[in-house]
């Protein structure tokens, strides 16, 4: 090869001197600027849908928090937890409808919560209350006792059950995000903290598509729940059914960080998750794929 650049005059010379300072290093230039821009496109794209993702949460949390009160005032109004202390055969229609009207006075507080579906009370000694979106009384008592179940064994003031099956028969919501509250009362001779009964608010899954219905195409939004059900899916169809095998990073809670799906913190999240034993969860904060979850 140098015997042959040798051989060349030196207008050959000077013209491939003048490709090699010239188009070479304009060359190089450009590929850095394409690569230079390409990242900064995509940081910014990422950028935008992580300020979506923390409008959504804050969102989530202002429900989450709001619900949450609204369970708390309820539990402590005292012609409730009396009314739950009698069996059903021993209240009056009157007295069921006044303490019903008792919990429709304080829903009138949060009409600013869109999407509540119904309020639930159900006492140990057989007695029931609704408010809500049909007047059929009708409830579909496997899914009460499950309800039930999960509340009485949770530590926490609000237990989120998830998404499940509307516990009333006769709604036209099949789906909702339903919260429970295990009830007591004190006994005055013993002091002996006794539960009475289990207090359900249904939250609305279709209010929930129409909050991550409003995202751009640019991304696909999913919500799942800690059982890995879908509380929200771009197809509604898909709403209430298990995620499956697909496991991206672990369930995510609305008050807890935030991870963004393909970085390395969800990658590790993800193996750490898939190697931990089962029945074990990783202690870092859950996370989603754009999950509440």
């Amino acid at each position: 090869m140098f015997k042959f650049f040798s051989r060349l005059n030196i207008t050959y010379k000077y013209a491939i001197f003048l490709m090699l300072i010239g188009v070479v290093p304009l060359l190089t230039a450009g590929l850095v600027a394409y690569q230079t821009a390409k990242e900064a496109l995509v940081a910014g794209a990422l950028k935008d849908q992580v300020h979506i993702l923390e409008g959504y949460r804050d969102n989530l949390v202002l429900i989450q928090e709001q619900i949450e009160s609204l369970i708390a005032n309820i539990s402590s109004v005292e012609a409730i937890t009396d009314a739950l202390l009698r069996p059903q055969r021993d209240i009056t229609i009157y007295e069921q409808l006044a303490t019903e009207a008792q919990v429709g006075y304080i829903l009138n507080g949060y009409l600013n919560v869109k999407g509540l579906v119904s309020i639930y009370v159900s006492g140990e000694q057989g007695s029931s209350f609704q408010v809500g979106d049909t007047l059929d009384t009708r409830t579909k008592e496997a899914v009460r006792d499950q309800i039930k179940q999960e509340a009485r064994g949770s530590q926490a003031l609000g237990h989120w059950v998830g998404v499940t099956e509307n516990i009333s028969a006769g709604s036209s919501q099949k789906y909702v995000l339903a919260a429970a509250q295990t009830m007591y009362s004190t006994d005055r001779e013993s002091l002996e903290r006794k539960p009475i009964g289990t207090l359900i608010v249904n939250f609305s899954t279709d209010s929930l598509s129409k909050l991550f219905g409003m995202a751009d195409e640019t991304a696909r939004y999913y919500l799942i729940d800690q059982n890995n059900r879908y509380i929200f899916h771009p197809d509604r169809r898909r709403i209430g059914q298990d995620v499956g095998d697909y496991r991206r990073c672990q369930p995510w809670r609305a008050k807890r960080g935030l991870v963004i799906p393909g970085s390395r913190e969800a990658a590790l999240l993800t193996r750490r998750a898939r190697s931990a034993p089962e029945g074990k969860q990783s202690r870092h904060p859950n996370t989603a794929s754009s999950q509440w979850e």
